[in-house]
């Protein structure tokens, strides 16, 4: 009776904390940030948009049943849903629920909880988004004519703007957004929030430091 009623009370969310707790040490800044993106319970100020609240995060509903409920009928559903409307969200929020639920088949506290067959539907992998290879990127041979010409903008903002988001590796927006405050010219590295909202710093080359330092 006792084990039934701590299966009924675990939840996921509960076995995602000691998850992300016991994997945070060999995981990057960004996976672990995405960790924390895709289950936030959301209602928090957005850093970059005054008045408005952050959303929860694509796996929190799936994850706030009791983690004995996440089966493959579940998973399923959860897919079909975001998959409508975040399918890129959707594909990375399975393949961080997978990664969870085989984890916890072999953790002593969870493997007698936890459905470790909810990630293996092939109908569910069918439903996902498959990446696409990108056609549209700068061959190496490339760079020096690009630099080049970007360099020949007789607009300064323009022109550093371009060469940035090439050498930082950031999007549009995080770029637009970058403030003063967000730069740290002497650690050479930048705070940046990106667009699920998760906050990173990314490092600053000294190039593009100096194209920064001369707006």
């Amino acid at each position: 009776m006792r084990a039934e009623r701590q299966r009924a009370e675990v939840t996921g969310l509960d076995s995602w904390t000691t998850y992300c707790a016991e994997r945070r040490p060999h995981w990057s800044e960004r996976n672990h940030a995405d960790h924390l993106t895709f289950t936030r319970e959301g209602g928090a100020d957005r850093m970059r948009a005054a008045g408005k609240k952050t959303v929860p995060g694509p796996l929190r509903r799936l994850l706030a049943r009791p983690l004995a409920e996440i089966d493959a009928e579940a998973v399923q559903g959860w897919v079909e849903a975001e998959s409508k409307t975040r399918p890129a969200r959707a594909a990375l929020g399975f393949r961080l629920l997978r990664a969870f639920v085989n984890w916890c088949a072999e953790h002593p506290e969870f493997r007698g909880i936890v459905r470790a067959d909810a990630c293996a539907g092939k109908r569910t992998r069918e439903k996902l988004a498959r990446p696409r290879a990108r056609s549209d990127a700068l061959q190496r041979e490339q760079l020096a004519a690009w630099f080049a010409e970007v360099r020949r903008d007789p607009n300064p903002a323009a022109s550093a703007s371009l060469q940035c988001l090439l050498l930082l590796g950031c999007r549009r927006e995080e770029l637009a957004a970058l403030r003063w405050a967000d730069c740290d010219f002497e650690w050479r590295a930048a705070r940046s929030a990106d667009k699920v909202e998760a906050a990173r710093t990314i490092p600053l080359p000294p190039y593009a430091a100096h194209l920064l330092q001369s707006l």
